[in-house]
Order: C-alpha cells, then structure tokens, then sequence
C-alpha cells in the first residue's frame, strides 16, 4: 500500500472515531438530560436506595447515627468483629447515642419518603424574613451517605406559603439549593431518632467496650481491652481471657433483645427477688455514658424465657432468649485462654520461626502461601494450612505467677510471632511468643508476650513451634505404579500376612496360609501403600518418643522398577491427630499417617465371596433360628416352594426377598483366622444357614453353610460375627445384611 493510500485509510479512521465520541456524548447527556428530569421537583437529585449506607440526623447537641450494618466500619460507622454478626439481626444499626438493632421499619420509611419528597418552589436566594443567610437555617439536619455522595438536608424558618411549609436548605454533590417544602414532607424527614431504637438491651457491642463486668452467683468477672482482646482486670494475674469466650458473652448481649416489652420499674422489682446476673459496659467512646444491665428470672407468662432489665444509660426493659444467661454466668476459670495465641488461623497473614540460627518465615501469597526464609519458594498450601492450624491451636498448662520463672520473659530458644491485618477495621497485629530449651519430658515452657502468662506446652504440640524443614518435605512417600508392585509384608505384633502379586496381575496370600486372597482387600491395600501421603511431617529427624522404636505394625513394599526390585520399609507407631505417627526409609523424620492405612494394614485379606450363593444355582436353602424355628425351601420344578420341614411364619411371598439377600451377603472383612473364642457367640449360633447348589450344567457345587454369631462392633462398623463350615476363620458381616436374614422368621 502507497504512503498516500496509508494517509486517506487513517484520516477515515479518525473521523470514524471522532464521530463515534460526538454520538456517544450527545447519547450520555440525553441520558443524563432524562435522569435530571426524572427526579426534577425532588429534594434529592439523585436517590438510589440500595446504596444508601448512613444517614445522621442531628437536633442541637443531640444526634442519632444509622448505618447499614454491610457498610459498618466505614463512613465513621464502628466496626464490628464477625464473631458479634447476629444471622437474624436488623440490617440496620443504631450507632449513635447508643449501638442496637435499629428498627428496620422506621428506617425504610424514611428512606421511602426520601426516594419521593419533593419541593414547592426553589428560592433563587435568601428569603426576605431571614436577616442573614445563617439566620434562614436551624440546628435541625438530615444527613444521607449514599455511595460516595453525601446530601445535607437543613431546616429553615417558616414559609409565607402554603401553611406550615419550611425553608430547607438542600447540598450535595457540588451544588446548593434553597426551596420551600409542605409540612407533611417534612414531618416524614425530619423525624425524632429515638424512633429507629430498636429492642436491644445492651448499647454496646464488643468493638465499643473498653470494659466489661459480670457479677453473678459464679463470682465477678472483670475484663478490660488491650489491643483487640480482653485481659482480665484486677484479677487472674491479669492474664488474657480466651478470645472465642468473650465473643461468646457479647454475642449473647448482641442477641438480647426484648420482647415483649416490659415495666422496667416492675421489670427490676421482679429480678430483686430472684438471683440474676448484672453486667456492665464501660464504652471505648469517653463521652458515652457506662451502661448498667441485668438478667435473670422468669418473664411473666413465658417460663421458658428470662427478664432482662437496661437501668442505664437509658431504662429499657422486656423478655429474652433464657439461653442469653448461660453465656453470662460463665466462671472465670471458663474465661481463661491456656492457648499461646488469640489469631485464628484464617486471620494469620504471616508466621515467622526464629531458632538459634535458624530461621523459618512463611506469609500468604495468592491463594497459598510462600516460604520466604530460609529460601523463597512456593509452599504447598495444604501443609501450609495445616502447621498454621496446629500452631494457633496449641494449648498448655498455665502456670500460677508465683510459679513462673523468673526471667521468662527472657527466655530465647525459640522466638515465634504471627503478623495479621485481617481483624476488621483494626491495624497490622503481631503476637510473639517466647519458648524455653526443652525439659526432661520433653515438654517446653512459654512466655507469652500478650499478658506475660507461662504456659507448660506438652512435647508433641511443642513440635510445630520449631524451625524446622518440614514445610519443605515431600508428602509423597510412596509413589507407584500398580505395576510395579510385587509384594506386601505386614506384622502386627505376632501376626503376619504376606501377599503376593505377579507381573500379570495375579494375587497369592501366602500367610497366613491355607486362605483364599480376597482381590478387593489386596487391591485397597495395595493402593493405599503404593500411593502413601503424609497428612503431616511432623520432625525433619529421626526422634524418639512416638511409638516407633517398638512399632505396633511394620511393613515392607516390594516393587520393580526399570526391571531392578526395590524394597521399601514403614514403621506405625501411637495415634496421633487424625492418624498414626510413622517413619519411613530414605526419608528421616516423623510424619502423621492416614487412619485408614491402618485400618487396611489390620485388615486380613481373606476371601469374602464364600458366603453368598446365585440365586439359579440355589436348589434348597435351610435355615435355623435359635428361637424362632426353622426355614426350609427346596426347588420343586424350577421353583423354590416352602416344604413342611418349615417351622417359622415365613412367608412363601418373600422368596425372592430371601434370595436377594442371599445372593448380596458379603463380610466386611475376616476377624481372625483360627478357632472362635466364647464371646463371638458361635458355639451357640443365632442362626445357622445351609444353602445347597448345582450348577446348570447339574455338576455338583459346593455347600454354603455358616452360622451367625452374637453383635458387635468392627472397624466402628455395626457387625454380627459369623464362621464359614469350609474357613478357620471368623467373620465380621454387616449388621445390615444379617438383620435382612433374621426379619424373615
């Protein structure tokens, strides 16, 4: 293309796009032309309720604040923590004079009459009777957060016209403007505060209390905020009272609210006389006055429901939740924290470990978390969670201050401090704790930095507080193919079972022997090992103390791999949280194991299919209760019919039902090989069933007889214990299935 024929193309793009802006102006001011007109005679220009988040009205000194609470913590507005959000509260809150539900329904009627109010007549300037422009406006205003908008809404003197109209003063949005509004419009606006009070008896909420004091028959408990959390005042050597219970307590004032509504006066005469719980909320606000309450009693006519009495800062009484006193009486020793740290784990922004010379320091990042010392790198997030969880859940043994070392506050072996900005509305906090060396029994103490308090940390939970490298470790410990595998061995204290497979995929118990494999149990089992995954790591060496120098199962996995067998070795050791502690070769350390591992590791894998029976091959079938007689059912040409052997009510009806049931039952697992014990309840059987067979070629096939035992539980499953005539084995069947067997009779 010529440069000349480039030119005309771009010249013609440009007036194209020229063009394009001219009508997309013309189109936005018509558009904003038809809103202006739309809202044309209303005191608001613009009015879109949804996003109305405050509204101030103010009368001289008085003041009376509304928000919406999804807007609370801005705009001025308190904010609360999310451990106080009631699910049933008002969608509104009364911030000022004092904090409660605001009642919903004054709140939208005046949002209604603000959507519609409308001037009579603009007043270009001052009216004539006003001396001077402050003289036309009173203490009397109406203020309204609407996004980022903010409209003042201002009453004036009286108007000539119409009767009982005002002057109000209308800015906002960069403009001002004067008009005269009817007296029934301006009774909708400007309206008393004290009708949007909702019924709460308590005016201030957690993140407004400076202090709080319960008094009760459980003894006096006082708490004063520090920082975000409450420490006990005068009290428990002033010790940090546990997060999770102090929301409990304002939660509880939160949902305090009265109905119906009382006499306060006969509503106090009342509690005098009954034993009750008085609290008080000294507010953060210096200027707000100390709110004084009281619970407890029966509310008249209601039994199930308690009196709850507001005597200060203004009287307010009716009927509550009974469940609202539970939370209050709370002794002092429920308040105590014996954890290291108040920060829930979704609140943590970043984790820092310093030990001697090491140091292990991760943070959030993206949507996971980041390793940042030793070495940057991407952490996974699972495991991340996971050490955070255990970190913020430690628990230990308060110590009495007169029982505390004396320079615990000194103490350096380990350093450990949480970062967080996720407390709303609050700045960035940290929380350090100090640990000690560790004791004889392995325990640590631990100087919590918050209120001073030491803490006796038990040895396991003392693991997740040092700087170590298990973040970094692989949680793959075994990694497989199927193909690959050539053989288990699993010895469980005396006990032994080995299995083998081939490279074609053919499975052979060979202990213990003389059993026929069970394919379903070997292939789980086989599974579960191949692809082991640690939940956790829990030490990044060889340590002593789990369980594993006398392991309760040890197993060895055989596998090929590039035609070069391999061998590879597992030790379980005690329970641990959501498993079993274990240790594997090639990789030191400690890591927490599935339950269900063990659960397949104690499972022996013996045929199950020995027990069911096709129903086409079913040619009599008998069975005995030991107290509700005996079933006998013989195929008669081609069919099963009920012979005279028969001595229970069983009903020719529910043959197929018999049938089915037969044809499904499968145990849960093998018990135990070997001869039956007295307490599985098979010396004397409750039933015993005896199915005979032919194959439809009339060969001869073999019996199914077994005999059903006494109840019990396996595996945390429901079972009946049950013995095959051809197996030296006991059985675990399925409650379920043998209940089927037994509704018959």
């Amino acid at each position: 293309m010529s440069v000349v024929a480039r030119a005309r193309w771009t010249n013609l793009a440009l007036v194209l796009l020229a063009a394009g802006a001219v009508l997309l102006v013309v189109w936005s001011g018509r558009t904003a032309t038809r809103a202006s007109e739309v809202r044309r005679g209303h005191l608001l220009p613009v009015f879109h309720q949804d996003e109305v988040r405050r509204i101030e009205l103010r009368r001289g000194n008085a003041r009376s604040v509304i928000v919406r609470r999804s807007a609370t913590g801005s705009g001025g507005a308190p904010s609360a923590p999310s451990a106080e959000v009631d699910p049933l509260a008002s969608d509104w809150l009364l911030a000022e004079p004092v904090e409660t539900d605001a009642d919903p329904v004054p709140v939208e009627k005046l949002l209604g009459s603000l959507r519609y109010a409308t001037w009579e007549r603009e007043v270009p300037a001052p009216p004539a009777e006003a001396a001077s422009p402050e003289a036309l406006l009173s203490e009397q205003v109406l203020e309204v957060v609407m996004g980022d908008l903010t409209f003042e809404l201002r009453l004036g003197p009286p108007s000539a016209s119409p009767p009982g109209s005002r002057y109000v003063e209308v800015s906002g949005n960069g403009e001002k403007h004067t008009y005269v509004v009817k007296k029934s419009v301006l009774d909708e606006l400007f309206v008393d505060g004290a009708s949007f009070r909702g019924r709460q008896i308590a005016p201030y909420r957690k993140g407004s209390t400076a202090r709080l004091v319960l008094s009760s028959a459980a003894g006096v408990r006082r708490l004063r905020r520090v920082g975000d959390d409450f420490h006990f005042d005068g009290m428990q050597d002033e010790q940090r009272a546990r997060r999770a219970e102090v929301d409990r307590i304002f939660l509880a004032l939160a949902r305090a609210s009265a109905d119906p509504l009382l006499d306060p006066a006969a509503a106090q005469a009342a509690l005098s006389a009954e034993a009750s719980v008085r609290v008080s909320l000294t507010p953060t606000a210096t200027e707000k006055p100390e709110a004084s309450l009281e619970f407890g009693g029966t509310c008249p006519g209601e039994p199930d429901r308690a009196i709850a009495v507001r005597i200060l800062p203004e009287p307010l009484a009716g009927c509550v939740e009974r469940t609202v006193l539970h939370a209050l009486r709370e002794p002092a020793s429920s308040l105590i924290d014996n954890g290291l740290f108040a920060l829930r784990a979704d609140e943590v922004d970043a984790v820092q470990i310093v030990e001697g010379q090491q140091v292990l320091d991760f943070a959030r990042g993206g949507d996971g978390f980041v390793l940042r010392q030793p070495r940057s790198a991407p952490l996974d997030a699972e495991a991340a969670k996971d050490r955070l969880s255990r970190l913020v859940g430690i628990t230990g043994t308060l110590l009495a201050a007169r029982d505390e070392p004396a320079k615990a506050a000194e103490m350096n072996a380990v350093i450990v401090t949480l970062e967080s900005s996720a407390r709303p509305g609050a700045e960035r906090t940290r929380e350090t704790v100090r640990v000690g060396p560790p004791r004889a029994d392995g325990s640590r103490l631990v100087y919590r930095e918050a209120d001073g308090a030491v803490l006796i940390v038990p040895r396991e939970e003392s693991f997740a507080l040092r700087a170590d490298a298990t973040l970094l470790k692989e949680h793959r410990i075994f990694d497989y193919p199927l193909s690959a595998v050539r053989g288990i061995e699993i010895r469980r204290g005396t006990s032994k079972t080995v299995i083998e497979r081939t490279p074609q995929g053919a499975l052979k118990l060979i202990e213990p022997k003389g059993y026929e494999v069970d394919g379903g149990l070997a292939i789980e089992l086989i599974d579960q090992l191949r692809t082991l995954r640690a939940l956790r790591w829990v030490s990044d060496s060889t340590t002593a103390g789990f369980g594993l120098e006398k392991p309760r199962v040890s197993v060895r996995l055989q596998v090929e791999v590039e035609e070069r067998a391999i061998e590879r070795t597992l030790l379980l050791g005690r329970a641990a949280p959501g498993g079993y502690y274990a240790s594997a070769d090639r990789d030191p350390g400690v890591f927490v194991a599935p339950r269900a591992l063990d659960r397949v590791l104690g499972t022996l894998p013996l045929d199950r299919s020995i027990f069911s029976a096709e129903r086409s091959s079913i040619v009599e079938i008998a069975m005995s209760h030991a107290q509700r007689g005996k079933i006998l059912l013989k195929r008669v040409a081609g069919e099963l019919t009920v012979q005279k052997g028969t001595t229970s009510s069983f009903d020719p009806e529910r043959i197929d039902e018999l049938l089915d049931a037969l044809e499904t039952l499968r145990p849960e697992a093998a018990v135990h090989t070997g001869p039956a014990p007295a307490g599985e309840g098979l010396r004397k059987p409750l039933l015993t069933v005896s199915v005979r067979r032919q194959s439809p070629e009339s060969v001869g096939m073999p019996p199914v007889r077994f005999s059903i035992g006494s109840r019990d539980v396996f595996q945390e499953a429901s079972i009946y214990y049950a013995r095959h005539a051809s197996v030296n084995a006991t059985y675990a069947l399925p409650r379920a299935q043998v209940q089927r067997l037994l509704e018959l009779f």
